[in-house]
């Protein structure tokens, strides 16, 4: 009897383990996961970069950076909105599927950003530093690419200096 007392103790114990290890959050160098359907990297003082973004390293100007991937409609539409910390990352890379005239604006973005536009080779066709605009504010101000751009490299203002930088369209994925 004694025997089959212990056998359940032990898958008690065993049992309320798991189910306490399945409930708590995991720890994070970004903070605690987001309770959505979407996992997300959410972080006491505001939001990280979502998970959902891929991770990539491009090389532009010869310098290596670590960026997340806005690849989708959805993704491009996304953005940076609501980020505060950029987490793991050096920034986002939008990718299009043709080269044309583009032009990002700061709505609900918390962070000011330098952007700079690349062409389908890699070459920059324009750069801004772009500064948050109020989420009430219906005039947010347009920063368009100067030419053609496939491609747009968000970094936090200040960051790096690669306006005259060109992309390694072969680093892309």
């Amino acid at each position: 009897m004694s025997r089959r007392l212990a056998l359940v103790v032990v898958a008690s114990l065993v049992t309320a383990s798991c189910a306490t290890a399945s409930n708590s959050t995991p720890s994070s160098s970004v903070g605690p996961a987001s309770e959505s359907a979407a996992p997300s990297t959410a972080v006491a003082d505001g939001v990280a970069v979502d998970a959902l973004f891929a991770r990539s390293t491009i090389v532009v100007g010869g310098v290596s950076l670590y960026v997340a991937i806005a690849d989708t409609k959805d993704k491009r539409a996304q953005g940076l909105m609501f980020v505060t910390d950029m987490g793991d990352v050096d920034g986002m890379l939008f990718v299009f599927d043709d080269a044309r005239d583009r032009s990002f604006w700061m709505r609900n973005t918390r962070l000011p950003l330098d952007i700079v536009y690349f062409d389908a080779a890699g070459f920059p066709v324009g750069d801004y530093l772009m500064t948050p605009c109020p989420d009430t504010d219906p005039d947010c101000p347009g920063y368009p690419s100067s030419g053609r751009a496939m491609f747009a490299l968000e970094t936090v203002a200040g960051t790096y200096t690669l306006a005259e930088a060109a992309l390694d369209v072969s680093s892309v994925p």
